[in-house]
């Protein structure tokens, strides 16, 4: 592994989830996938980047926290709809929003990725990428 392999696989999840996102708006079917995915994801960043990245940019740190846990509600509160329901769709629709905005700003120039790859060892990358895979395996094992 070398510097920065942790953010091009956070980065290849997003691309996926993304994808997986924009599929399920046209197939609602596939939207477990889509949930699971996403979850994994949110999960590691929160458990093993955030934390690395709390005293660089708090603020920024906090905003994507925000919007973890804005989507976290979200998916629980589509548990307990019909997907047939307009407001199953509509809260679909509003969860890939957040989706797509949180990610741009892990990714965008000065954003969160560029930030801790300024300031974390390539150590300190490639055990939050081991830390990462684990709980993705574990996440999305069938």
């Amino acid at each position: 592994m070398s510097k920065g392999d942790v953010y091009k696989v956070f980065k290849k999840d997003h691309a996926h989830i993304k994808k997986l996102f924009n599929e399920t708006l046209r197939d609602t079917s596939k939207y477990p996938e889509a949930q699971k995915e996403l979850e994994a994801n949110l999960l590691g960043e929160e458990q093993f980047l955030y934390p690395a990245m709390d005293f660089i940019d708090e603020e920024l740190v906090n905003e994507t926290k925000r919007e973890n846990e804005e989507a976290f509600r979200t998916m629980a509160r589509m548990k307990n709809m019909n997907e047939e329901d307009r407001e199953w769709v509509d809260s679909l629709r509003r969860l890939n929003d957040l989706v797509v905005h949180h990610m741009e700003i892990e990714e965008k120039e000065n954003g969160l990725f560029d930030k801790a790859s300024e300031v974390l060892s390539e150590e300190a990358e490639e055990d939050i990428l081991h830390l990462y895979n684990e709980l993705k395996s574990e996440n999305l094992s069938p």
